[in-house]
């Protein structure tokens, strides 16, 4: 699945607020759904361990009755005193996989967020970006979600993969709309 970038690249390549983490077990760190992940190891751009320990795994069987990984977090790596993405390289800002991206990645700086068992959009009101676009432009990229999220393609495809959908400490949050998924 393709968003639209709300963020401009060159504006990603200059901050230094994501990709990087407090600690190495955090609900910030990215999502990864089982078809993004097996793109990503069968190109032999990231290989399979990244993806094991901590993570929100859920295991369900397949079609033909083999166990497979639903959703799952990335490890983080520590470097100086904090922690980073594996395929974020601190030196130039870049991301690895800025092209194959997950869908998480791709929606930053908005959350899929869970409370209870309702689901939302929720903006981060961290990402420095924020603060320098023209409220127009945002409203307007705010209602491409919304129309995205009313799409049956993108409400089969969060259907079957609840657990992108997190529960985020509010503080430094914005919910946007509710998800009828």
């Amino acid at each position: 699945m393709q968003l639209k970038q709300l963020v401009p690249e060159e504006f990603c390549l200059r901050c230094d607020v994501c990709c990087r983490f407090s600690q190495a077990h955090t609900v910030w760190a990215p999502l990864f759904t089982d078809s993004e992940i097996k793109y990503l190891v069968k190109k032999n751009i990231l290989p399979p361990l990244v993806f094991t320990g901590h993570s929100e795994t859920k295991i369900a069987k397949d079609r033909s009755g083999s166990m497979s990984i639903c959703i799952q977090r990335i490890n983080l790596i520590e470097h100086n005193g904090y922690f980073i993405c594996p395929c974020f390289n601190p030196s130039d800002h870049s991301c690895k996989i800025y092209t194959n991206r997950p869908f998480e990645c791709q929606l930053y700086p908005f959350l899929l967020m869970r409370k209870g068992d309702k689901f939302y959009l929720a903006q981060d009101k961290k990402c420095p970006y924020l603060d320098k676009i023209e409220e127009p432009r945002l409203k307007g990229y705010i209602n491409y979600l919304k129309e995205e999220f009313k799409k049956e393609d993108t409400l089969s495809f969060l259907r079957q993969n609840q657990k992108l959908f997190a529960e985020y400490p509010t503080t430094d949050l914005k919910l946007l709309f509710p998800i009828a998924i």
